[in-house]
């Protein structure tokens, strides 16, 4: 306690030797210097926080397009397949037919 009363001593006394002028640019300069500090320190806060929020959006965007792709991808194998046993396999005698069974598949998959 006595350390602190001491200091406080001493910066009083250091103030009144430097003068008014050096008084009131050193509190105009603490005080300039705390709101700058508190601004960035808010605006840094608001930053990150909408990143995160931004990140999070994106990342279920994304998730939900991959979902969609791959289900699209899936629903036309099933139409590429249907088509080779319904369209092809199913109207020709795969015994005698290979020829024209092979013609058509590769027909069928060159166009998917």
């Amino acid at each position: 306690m006595k350390k602190i009363k001491t200091g406080l001593t001493h910066l009083t006394q250091f103030f009144y030797r430097k003068g008014l002028q050096f008084t009131l640019l050193s509190t105009f300069t603490l005080v300039s210097v705390s709101a700058i500090l508190l601004v960035t320190i808010g605006s840094l806060r608001q930053f990150t926080a909408t990143t995160e929020e931004m990140t999070k959006t994106a990342s279920v965007e994304l998730l939900d397009q991959v979902n969609f792709n791959l289900d699209d991808y899936i629903h036309r194998l099933m139409g590429v397949s249907n088509t080779a046993y319904y369209k092809i396999l199913k109207d020709n005698d795969v015994r005698f037919d290979q020829a024209t069974i092979s013609r058509e598949l590769n027909l069928l998959f060159s166009a998917n």
